[in-house]
């Protein structure tokens, strides 16, 4: 299992560690041993460390590393699709670049616990129209399986308030904010999508 740093948890889970570590109810340990209890998350102990000290991530791209901002998206979404700890708990992929009857591609296309579609729309920064971006591919993955529930999950590495704003604000649509980090070894581009 990858690890994965404190600063990419989803907000939710982030907040609720935060809080325990602020009240000493949990070391840095701890915490990350409850994540991996609870969440089934591997939680990186210095990353920890480093969020409630406000230092930089010891997870982040250093010298020697490529920049996630510097990979084409398909690149971002390959990685994700082949370790979903960032996206989600119990998802497996259904397909990485599913392409919708419209010819639309969904970035990775999900099954949750339930047997539950999940529609991922990866994006290297926030752009305004991501939310419709989504909304529009699950409602055609819905016409395409009308009796499955479909949900959604919007991945990017930068956070925007408007758009978690919007989200919190369709809290029961199914859909949600996540980050992710990116750690990635100097590589062709060919190497790092395949």
């Amino acid at each position: 299992m990858i690890k994965i740093s404190m600063f990419s948890l989803g907000s939710g889970k982030r907040a609720h560690l935060t809080t325990q570590l602020q009240n000493k109810v949990f070391t840095p340990q701890q915490a990350a041993d409850y994540a991996k209890k609870q969440w089934n998350l591997e939680v990186d102990v210095q990353s920890i460390e480093a969020y409630m000290r406000d230092e930089s991530d010891p997870l982040s791209p250093q010298s020697g590393y490529t920049q996630a901002d510097e990979l084409p998206e398909i690149a971002i979404s390959s990685a994700l699709s082949k370790d979903l700890t960032a996206v989600g708990e119990g998802l497996t992929v259904v397909k990485h670049q599913y392409a919708l009857q419209s010819g639309k591609i969904i970035d990775i296309l999900c099954k949750d616990k339930s047997n539950k579609w999940i529609v991922v729309e990866v994006k290297k920064s926030v752009i305004s129209d991501v939310l419709n971006q989504l909304l529009t591919y699950m409602a055609e993955l819905k016409e395409e399986h009308p009796e499955e529930e479909v949900k959604g999950v919007i991945m990017t590495n930068i956070y925007d308030s408007t758009l978690d704003k919007k989200v919190r604000l369709l809290k029961n649509s199914g859909i949600e904010l996540r980050y992710y980090k990116l750690k990635v070894l100097p590589a062709t581009e060919q190497e790092v999508m395949s």
